[in-house]
C-alpha cells in the first residue's frame, strides 16, 4: 500500500515536471506585423537556377539547365545530366524532387522518372523520348492526364 501511494505520488511530479517544462519552453508568440497600407506588398521570387544535394559526403550543386532527367531508385535517386556521362546518385526521394524543381521546367511522368520539359524530342500518351542521347521512358498511367495536358497546351 505504501509503495503503490509512493508510485502515484512519484508519477504526479513526472507530469507536473513535463507540463512546466512544455510551458516553460513554448516559442515566443511572433511580433505583431505592421498596420495594412494601401499600396499592395510585391515580394521578388526569382526561379532558382540550381539545387544542392549531398553525394559521396561533400554538397554538390546542379544547374537545372543541366538536367535531362531523374530516376528513382528506391530511396535514391539517379540524376542523368548532359556534362557527365555517368549518372549523380543520390539520397533524396522523388516526390521531394517534385516539390522542389520549377514546374514549368520539370514534369514526373512515371512513379520513377522526372523529365526536363525541354528535352523532349517526341512524345505520345505512353511514352518520351529524350534528345541527345535517345532515351525513351515510359509515362505511368496515373501521370499520363497531366502529360497529355500539358502535350495539349506546347
Amino acid at each position: 500500500m505504501v509503495v503503490g501511494s509512493i508510485l502515484a505520488m512519484l508519477m504526479t511530479l513526472c507530469l507536473v515536471a513535463a507540463t512546466y517544462l512544455l510551458r516553460k519552453n513554448k516559442p515566443a508568440l511572433a511580433p505583431s506585423l505592421p498596420p495594412e497600407s494601401d499600396t499592395p506588398v510585391q515580394v521578388q521570387t526569382e526561379a532558382p537556377t540550381s539545387i544542392s544535394f549531398k553525394s559521396d559526403y561533400k554538397t554538390v550543386t546542379i544547374q537545372l539547365d543541366d538536367i535531362r532527367y531523374i530516376e528513382s531508385m528506391s530511396e535514391y535517386v539517379k540524376i542523368y545530366l548532359d556534362s557527365q556521362a555517368d549518372p549523380l546518385v543520390v539520397l533524396y526521394s522523388l516526390k521531394r524532387l517534385v516539390e522542389e524543381l520549377p514546374a514549368d521546367k520539370f514534369m514526373r511522368i512515371h512513379r520513377s522518372y522526372i523529365i526536363a520539359l525541354n528535352r523532349i524530342r517526341q512524345a505520345n500518351a505512353s511514352s518520351v523520348v529524350l534528345e541527345a542521347p535517345v532515351t525513351t521512358l515510359p509515362v505511368g498511367d496515373s501521370y499520363r492526364p497531366a502529360f497529355r495536358k500539358f502535350l495539349a497546351e506546347k
